[in-house]
């Protein structure tokens, strides 16, 4: 009988690395699109996330099966398939990634659009204070003091408006920049990687197992040929 060889530890920690690079790729693909998506539509997405995710290794050890039994045809299908599954696992990927960049920059982007509102109502209350007319020269007195009094009631009213926008400007927390973004060039590239890692990891790890021979049982006529020429010698 043969004995099948044992599987070197190497092997056996890469395939469960895969596998656990797999899992954690398939969350990541899921909370993308449970984040997005509501209701029936993000149970849906969130199943075929899963499932392409375990698609995506076992289509690659079935298209090495089906070439070393040299079943082309299935070899075939299962390549288009996995084409399939790859591309839907690696925009899946890529769009869960870019949310989480999204997400990152968030909070100080909100800041700034906030620190922005607040300086340009302050800067548009400052204009309508410096337009006020100011009084005239040469202008008798009886109508002095109705340009006066018109102008003392327009600042009246701006003022504490000028000092509502600064204090609402000085009141606005300050948000430190995100580090850098990630370069989107970077972001595919991290997709490629562990779509390659998936698609051909067990296979890369993976060694051809090669029954040992077995050993062919004496039988009493080769034990008697053996003792035979044992004298002859």
């Amino acid at each position: 009988m043969s004995k099948a060889p044992s599987v070197p530890a190497s092997v056996i920690a890469a395939g469960f690395a895969i596998w656990a690079i797999a899992a954690a790729s398939g969350l990541l693909n899921a909370w993308g699109w449970w984040a997005s998506a509501a209701g029936l539509v993000a149970v849906v997405l969130v199943t075929l996330v899963l499932a392409s995710e375990i698609l995506g290794i076992t289509l690659a050890l079935a298209i090495e099966h089906s070439v070393g039994r040299k079943a082309w045809a299935r070899v075939v299908v299962a390549g288009v398939l996995l084409i399939g599954v790859s591309l839907f696992n690696a925009y899946s990927g890529h769009r869960a990634l870019t949310m989480i960049e999204t997400e990152r920059a968030a909070p100080y982007l909100a800041a700034q659009a906030a620190r922005v509102e607040a300086q340009a109502e302050v800067d548009r209350i400052e204009a309508a204070i410096a337009a006020v007319p100011v009084l005239p020269a040469n202008v008798p007195a009886a109508r002095l003091r109705a340009y006066q009094e018109t102008r003392n009631a327009e600042l009246a009213r701006l003022e504490p408006q000028r000092a509502a926008a600064h204090q609402r400007l000085a009141s606005l927390p300050t948000v430190e920049a995100p580090p850098p973004a990630t370069p989107p060039i970077v972001l595919k590239a991290i997709v490629v990687l562990i779509e390659a890692l998936k698609v051909a990891g067990l296979w890369a790890v993976s060694q051809q197992r090669q029954p040992t021979p077995a050993q062919t049982a004496s039988s009493p006529a080769s034990l008697l040929a053996q003792r035979r020429w044992a004298k002859v010698k």
